[in-house]
């Protein structure tokens, strides 16, 4: 199941023509653009130019070509493990004819993930005493610029949403708070749904916070701090892709 998106030549597999050196290479230029001894084209236009022998092929420039690697149903399974196809095939974005390749473009990588949501910040002052009353804050975050579901891909890929009071040192905190965007999936085949906390196309989900500081809380400054970081299989795999910090008045 995995070969046939990470390794989909014939010459990345056992057998007479397998090739050591393309095996490693996973997805190539050849994965979707040779056939035949032909190199294919969704332009009609780059054949009579062309240095090598060339073939029109309409369907590179049909949306469903993405479908190939991007949308995965698993037998037995209660929804597809992959599903940024079929979501942004029901969206109004696919009938509004934004095709996948209008934000991603043929060959670009992936997007910044900071461009998919919307992060407002609703906090009810910039103050916070020590041994005082908690902080209240309101965080809403809205899927605004993503024509499928965020987070979208690998079910085992999520988002992980961290609110704190963070101090200037960098390691002191307090009143974290953690909430992951994502899919829980069952540990057997065929890998159920237990849950699915991704944000659907336009949705808007309000997070309630509190957090106070301790009274042996150090001095010095502090800040309201959210971050969003992806996280591979219960890991965070980069740094945070959205970072936003509200200096706050300590006493």
């Amino acid at each position: 199941m995995c070969a046939a998106c990470h390794q989909p030549l014939e010459e990345q597999h056992p057998g007479e023509s397998f090739d050591a050196g393309l095996s490693l290479e996973g997805v190539t230029c050849a994965s979707c653009h040779v056939r035949d001894g032909f190199v294919l084209t969704a332009r009609a236009a780059d054949a009579p130019a062309a240095p090598h022998p060339l073939a029109h092929s309409p369907a590179l420039a049909d949306d469903t070509v993405c479908a190939a690697c991007h949308q995965l149903t698993w037998s037995g399974a209660d929804r597809p493990l992959y599903d940024t196809w079929s979501t942004w095939q029901a969206s109004a974005y696919a009938e509004a004819g934004v095709s996948c390749t209008a934000c991603h473009g043929s060959h670009g990588p992936a997007l910044d993930p900071a461009q998919a949501v919307s992060v407002l910040l609703d906090v009810e002052r910039l103050e916070v005493r020590r041994g005082g009353p908690p902080l209240r804050a309101k965080i809403t975050l809205q899927n605004t610029g993503s024509g499928h579901a965020f987070p979208a891909g690998s079910p085992f890929r999520a988002v992980q949403v961290r609110l704190a009071l963070d101090h200037e040192d960098g390691v002191t905190s307090a009143s974290e708070s953690l909430t992951l965007l994502g899919r829980e999936l069952a540990t057997e085949a065929p890998w159920l749904t237990q849950t699915d906390s991704r944000l659907g196309i336009g949705e808007t989900r309000v997070l309630d916070w509190e957090g106070a500081l301790p009274l042996d809380s150090p001095s010095g400054n502090w800040v309201f701090h959210v971050t969003l970081s992806e996280v591979v299989s219960g890991s965070a795999d980069a740094a945070p892709f959205v970072d936003q910090r509200l200096p706050l008045r300590v006493d």
